[in-house]
């Protein structure tokens, strides 16, 4: 016994092991995809998601340090503090062991500019693990602490490790600038010059430190040495031109000022013009500034002040000071033309083309000064002025060697192929060796689609400049226009080889993968550069287009919303931002005025016009529609999906289309006094007439079958009609039929009136009025039983998201009954395509007049009717208005009807676009009701449908 009882006690205890190791298997597993899914959400900061997904993990699973840090992380992104510290307390931040949990928080102090902080997580991030990307978000965090000798030694280890990273070379020039080691710093940025890495941009950088370094016997010598090699530099004092970079953002608040104060103007002017002849324009600033805020409409400290701000590499502080100098001389042109020229390279490009133009039309502009003015108009996308303007000073000879380039580039961009391939003919012949004259010929040959050609030049390029990712990155666009994706990917994936960071690469990867709709590729390499130095407002829109295409359309609007806040300057993103969120919601009208908005901010943008040619095929518009696609194609001949709808639109808008089908159909119900069946054909033909005006007529041919009745009659019918439309505002129909019966049942005359109507965005109205038969049974057939109804619909759809709707008819019989129908309905589309998943609901309610012994008439009759829809595309490409669709779709819905009987309705069916002409389709239906022999139907329908 005693050994019995022990056996169930070991197998009990055994059991519950066994248990208790599941249940925590299956918790850990659990927890373990929970924080597998809200890490993944955080990096693609989707905040509100990763919360739900972390907090699940975290709860499951406590003790999971990992979870609870990318909780606590999650909450300050969504400025939840009360949450985050009341979890802090519960965790031990100097007990991290994760390098990418450290990184983050380095990331939120770095955003918040407690560098301090930031600093300290850095560092414990890289003792665990080597990161190159955390080691120099930790070198700049150094900078902004002033740290300069240490922020260099960390730079130093990261160019040990990659020596040809130019953008760590600039960055460890710029600290050496700011740490004031000018004379190191000149060195470096020679070096940079030397290699071809951005080279006007390193000399205008450049000019003021050769005055910061002119009091240094080793400064003066290198400044020499630099103006002997005309370097473009002409003054060691010279001031940045247009278009040149401020020397460091906030870079007051990194170089520390060693100024006293300045007790009075005369003695101040004294200091100043002392400190500019030593080249101390940092000195000079603070000095200016304070004497401005005491003798504030002193014309002479209010050019010395912006003088020393320009010097300083601070433009954007001196534009409110040119501004009050212009107020006091308005007609000062060359005042003008050098407060133009600061404008332009603080970015204030509006103001520089106003201050040019004025000077120009004064007639008082130097060819130097007309060659800024297109600089600008070049920099500003307005190709076409900058190239009048370069035009004349070229045939003057008075353009320099990078002005001609942007000339030449200004004239491809305007397809002025001849004119572009003369001015580099003649740049080519004067500096043969110049790389960037090659560059511009292989872009010209790459516009002219020589691609052979092209890329022989940037493989010249290439064997010139080995260490610049640029012409990598055309080899890889010369394979993208080919069609060529597999090389370009291949191209693209050995430039981050070579180039870590390169953007080129990285965009070419996020684009072609979102091309081939591979979208966790694509918005993976998204997110690494929008985590990026690179990272910009260009990056948010693409990302967020292909979000939309994914038909994310929630996350798309939210990034939208995310850019324009960070580019609040960017008049482009805005009006994409806008027209995207009417396109999502699918609001017609809102949606065309903020595309044609769009468009005036960048008028050949290819998404805004396939989107808007989309929405014109919405509405059937296909004169606008094609307009838009054939503005499309003049600028991308190789847009395969344009091309595709173009050719579509021929065939809708011929309006000629022969449809024909088959259909069975049966019905029975004993207590519903239903009993008919029949085989029918049909054929249509549609003919336009006008652009929207468009006749058709249909034949009909039914043979039916009634278990009541002893005959097998049948019946054709005739129908004629006209159409007219002017989507969205009207769209007409009305129809004439006349049906022979045979024997000597009676011919019948039937017809309709119908219109539709969007008065409102997302607001639909339908109105028809309809003569038609009743066949029910036979003897509703043989009486000739008619009815006429009068019906109408209205609709809102103004979230793709759900659409609701209600109606209201009324029936009168020949037979002097009427019944009224009233329904409401809404459905909510769960996914989208190309898996569309749908619920609905929708409450009717109808009753006659009279009751009759003949059909189905009962006083009141309501049904609640559920309905879950499913469509699955099997497009190889994008779906898209205008392509060719194969799709197959399901239905099931079921109706609680009156006495607790319950209707069953599924349907199925396939359809496909055979070519852009041809297309059919195949449904069946079938009904039953819960209680037997109540009612049952079946529906069997085929239809071809042909455009010539």
């Amino acid at each position: 016994m005693k050994s019995r009882i022990r056996v169930i006690l070991i197998a009990a205890a055994s059991v519950a092991i066994v248990v208790a190791t599941a249940v925590f298997f299956q918790r850990t597993q659990s927890s373990a995809s929970s924080l597998k899914a809200g890490e993944r959400l955080f990096y693609e900061r989707n905040y509100s998601r990763a919360l739900a997904a972390l907090s699940t993990a975290h709860a499951r699973n406590p003790e999971e340090e990992r979870a609870a840090w990318y909780l606590y992380l999650t909450y300050l992104r969504l400025d939840r503090q009360k949450e985050a510290d009341a979890l802090l307390a519960d965790l031990n931040p100097n007990g991290i062991r994760d390098s990418g949990i450290l990184a983050e928080l380095g990331n939120y102090h770095y955003e918040k500019k407690a560098y301090a902080q930031a600093a300290r997580c850095y560092a414990g991030s890289l003792s665990l693990a080597e990161n190159p990307a955390v080691r120099r978000r930790y070198a700049e965090t150094l900078v902004w602490q002033k740290s300069y000798s240490r922020a260099l030694a960390e730079l130093d280890r990261l160019l040990r490790s990659n020596p040809s990273d130019w953008r760590l070379q600039e960055l460890r020039a710029d600290v050496l600038s700011w740490d004031g080691q000018y004379v190191k710093a000149l060195g470096r940025y020679r070096e940079l010059c030397l290699a071809g890495y951005h080279r006007e941009a390193i000399l205008k950088k450049m000019a003021p430190l050769l005055g910061y370094a002119a009091a240094d016997s080793a400064g003066k010598g290198f400044g020499r040495e630099l103006l002997s090699e005309k370097s473009g530099v002409t003054d060691p004092a010279e001031r940045p031109s247009a278009g040149s970079p401020v020397h460091h953002a906030g870079g007051s608040e990194v170089i520390p000022s060693r100024m006293s104060s300045v007790p009075d103007a005369d003695r101040g002017r004294g200091l100043a013009g002392k400190a500019s002849v030593s080249g101390m324009y940092l000195h000079t600033e603070e000095s200016a500034v304070r004497l401005l805020k005491r003798h504030p409409d002193d014309e002479g400290l209010l050019r010395r002040a912006i003088s020393a701000h320009e010097a300083a590499g601070h433009p954007e502080q001196a534009l409110a000071l040119y501004e009050r100098l212009l107020t006091k001389r308005p007609h000062d042109p060359a005042l003008a033309t050098a407060a133009a020229r600061t404008f332009a390279w603080a970015g204030r490009l509006d103001r520089a083309r106003q201050l040019y133009g004025a000077v120009i039309r004064g007639g008082k502009a130097t060819d130097a000064a007309r060659a800024e003015y297109a600089e600008v108009l070049y920099r500003d996308r307005a190709y076409g002025d900058a190239a009048d303007q370069y035009r004349e000073l070229w045939k003057k000879g008075a353009l320099k060697s990078k002005q001609a380039l942007d000339y030449s580039r200004a004239l491809i961009s305007l397809r002025e192929y001849a004119a572009a391939s003369g001015v580099l003919e003649e740049l080519q012949r004067r500096e043969p060796e110049n790389s960037g004259v090659i560059e511009a010929r292989a872009d010209l040959a790459f516009a002219l689609r020589e691609y052979d050609r092209a890329e022989r030049l940037y493989g010249t390029l290439i064997q010139a400049r080995p260490q610049d990712p640029v012409p990598y990155g055309r080899l890889a666009d010369i394979a993208m226009a080919r069609h060529d994706y597999p090389k370009a990917l291949g191209i693209s994936r050995d430039m981050l080889r070579k180039f870590p960071s390169s953007e080129n690469a990285l965009l070419n990867i996020a684009r072609i993968s979102s091309w081939q709709r591979d979208y966790s590729t694509s918005l993976e390499y998204y997110d690494r550069l929008l985590g990026s130095v690179h990272a910009s407002s260009r990056h948010y829109r693409e990302k967020a287009r292909v979000l939309g295409w994914m038909r994310a359309y929630g996350r798309s609007l939210r990034l939208y919303r995310e850019a324009v806040s960070r580019y609040p300057e960017d008049s482009a993103l805005r009006a994409e931002s806008e027209a995207k969120k009417h396109y999502y919601r699918n609001a017609y009208r809102s949606s065309v005025r903020a595309y044609r908005s769009w468009l005036l901010a960048e008028p050949h943008h290819p998404e805004a016009l396939f989107d808007l040619g989309q929405l014109y095929m919405q509405q059937q518009r296909w004169r606008e529609a094609a307009q838009t696609y054939d503005a499309l194609l003049a600028d991308m001949p190789d847009h395969r999906q344009a091309a595709t709808v173009r050719k579509k639109i021929d065939v809708l808008s011929s309006l000629r289309r022969l449809e024909s089908g088959a259909e069975y159909f049966s019905a029975k119900s004993a207590s519903r006094l239903t009993d008919v069946n029949w085989t029918g054909l049909r054929t249509a033909l549609y003919m336009p007439i006008r652009d929207r005006v468009s006749v058709f007529v249909k034949f009909d041919r039914k043979d039916y079958r009634f278990e009541s009745g002893r005959h097998t009659p049948f019946s054709n019918a005739l129908t004629a009609g006209v159409e007219y439309r002017n989507r969205p505002d009207i769209m007409l129909r009305a129809a004439y039929g006349f049906k022979q019966n045979s024997g000597d049942l009676r011919d019948s005359h039937t017809g309709s009136i119908e219109a539709e109507s969007m008065p409102l965005d997302n607001l639909h109205f339908d109105l028809a009025f309809r003569r038609e038969e009743v066949i029910e049974n036979y003897e509703t057939f043989s009486s000739h039983l008619q009815k006429s109804r009068w019906q109408g619909r209205v609709l809102y759809d103004g979230f793709r998201r759900w659409n609701a709707g209600a109606d209201y008819a009324l029936d009168r019989y020949s037979d002097g009954n009427s019944r009224t129908n009233i329904g409401a309905d809404v459905t909510a589309h769960l996914f989208y395509e190309p898996t569309r998943l749908s619920v609905s609901y929708r409450w009717q309610n109808y009753g006659f007049s009279d009751r009759s012994g003949v059909y189905f008439s009962p006083e009141s009759f309501t049904t609640h009717t559920f309905g879950l829809e499913w469509q699955h595309f099997l497009n190889d490409e994008e779906l898209y208005r205008g392509t060719n669709d194969t799709y197959y779709s399901a239905a099931y819905r079921v109706s609680l009807e009156p006495g607790s009987s319950l209707s069953h309705h599924v349907e199925a069916g396939v359809y496909r676009d055979w070519n852009s002409r041809l297309s059919t389709s195949l449904q069946y239906q079938h009904t039953w009701n819960s209680k037997e022999a109540v009612y049952e139907d079946d529906r069997l329908s085929a239809q071809a449908q042909w455009h010539f």
